[in-house]
């Protein structure tokens, strides 16, 4: 039986359930949820003895939510639905943010950042309740992250306890996006690529790449992926972050660079799907940046090419397509707001490129080499309604 949470509208019918008389292994077959874990639910959050006297002193009549004898667990829907919420939030942390009003246990950690312990060795001890807060040693859980966040955010005057006193600091996913490009250099870096690609005697290799919007892209960015041998151009319009996104706060951004990851792969399988034919799609190779981290789309989505990567500041290993960008650059310069730019604006920018003669073509155009090669995928014309 596949594993289900229980939600609040489980919990309620499960109440009804055992207010009905049913047993336990019957509720969990009408539930659809194993029995075990039916048991696991009734003992973690049914109500004990102390919570029912809380509860009556308040005025809340149990007989009117619990028949007796046939509820003999005591459970109540929407108070074990809260008790798990509170002990979820505790397993997250939650309660324990920091912020710039003192509190014992800020009182605790600067103490210690003050005889240079780490924020690391000062985590680790407070989870083995090695360290007094309030003049109580207790086990507290408290993610070594949620410290340096309190200590740049509001105690910036504590840096100076750290080992390495920066004036900045990466977060965590900085190290851990530095790994992957490390593991997935040595599995995908340009070195593994065939050395057929080197001297462009074929047609189907890409480089691909974007151009940024203004403000470092947050109006928008074109991805852009250029034929090594023709130096035909294709280019696509990815959308900015909406408002809610882009106000995420720094420790969920990642979130916001998977989306663009995203939405650049989409945006390659269905460029190179509706324009290029198979056969000529055989090599793409990016640089390092970020929105490159969804390449495994693109090669689920185009099973015959292979992606490669550029090593870290050699933007000349792709350039072909950093020369092509410069010159999609004569029509959309630097600073300019790319929420102005619709697709079919930019299709038609990119059709005037591809047009032009290059002498490396023996002035022939790459879109005239394309076609000649019958690389190409005709476009749909599409009807408009006046």
């Amino acid at each position: 039986m596949p594993y289900k949470h229980f939600t609040l509208e489980s919990r309620i019918k499960l109440e009804g359930f055992l207010n009905a008389g049913l047993s336990i292994p019957k509720c969990a077959r009408l539930l659809g949820i194993h029995e075990s874990s039916v048991y696991r639910e009734v003992g973690r959050n049914a109500l004990i003895g102390t919570e029912i006297r809380t509860l009556q002193t308040k005025g809340i009549n149990l007989r009117g939510h619990i028949s007796k004898p046939q509820n003999k667990y005591f459970y109540l829907g929407k108070v074990a639905n809260a008790k798990a919420l509170s002990r979820r939030s505790f397993i997250n942390q939650c309660h324990h943010k920091l912020t710039d009003i003192p509190t014992p246990l800020s009182e605790a950690i600067e103490r210690y950042l003050k005889k240079r312990w780490s924020p690391e060795q000062i985590s680790n001890r407070l989870k083995l309740g090695k360290i007094s807060v309030n003049g109580i040693c207790e086990k507290i859980i408290i993610a070594v992250q949620t410290i340096y966040d309190w200590i740049y955010e509001f105690r910036k005057d504590l840096r100076r306890y750290l080992r390495h006193n920066r004036g900045y600091r990466h977060n965590r996913m900085y190290y851990i996006n530095k790994k992957r490009r490390k593991e997935r250099q040595l599995e995908k870096g340009i070195d593994n690529r065939p050395k057929e690609v080197d001297f462009r005697k074929r047609i189907g290799d890409w480089e691909g790449d974007t151009v940024l919007g203004k403000d470092h892209g947050s109006t928008g960015r074109i991805e852009t992926f250029t034929e090594r041998k023709t130096g035909f151009l294709i280019a696509r319009i990815i959308h900015p972050l909406s408002k809610e996104e882009a106000a995420l706060p720094e420790d969920e951004q990642e979130l916001n660079r998977l989306t663009m990851a995203m939405r650049f792969a989409d945006g390659a399988v269905d460029a190179f799907n509706h324009r290029i034919k198979p056969k000529y799609l055989k090599t793409l190779t990016l640089d390092n940046g970020t929105e490159n981290n969804g390449y495994e789309w693109i090669e689920r989505g185009i099973p015959q090419m292979k992606v490669y990567f550029a090593h870290a500041y050699h933007s000349w290993e792709r350039g072909t397509n950093e020369n092509t960008n410069g010159l999609l650059r004569q029509y959309f310069p630097k600073g300019m707001d790319f929420r102005e730019i619709t697709q079919a604006k930019l299709d038609k920018v990119v059709d005037e490129i591809n047009n032009r003669p290059r002498k490396r073509l023996g002035w022939k155009s790459p879109q005239e080499k394309m076609w000649q090669n019958a690389a190409l995928i005709p476009r749909k014309k599409t009807c408009t309604k006046n």
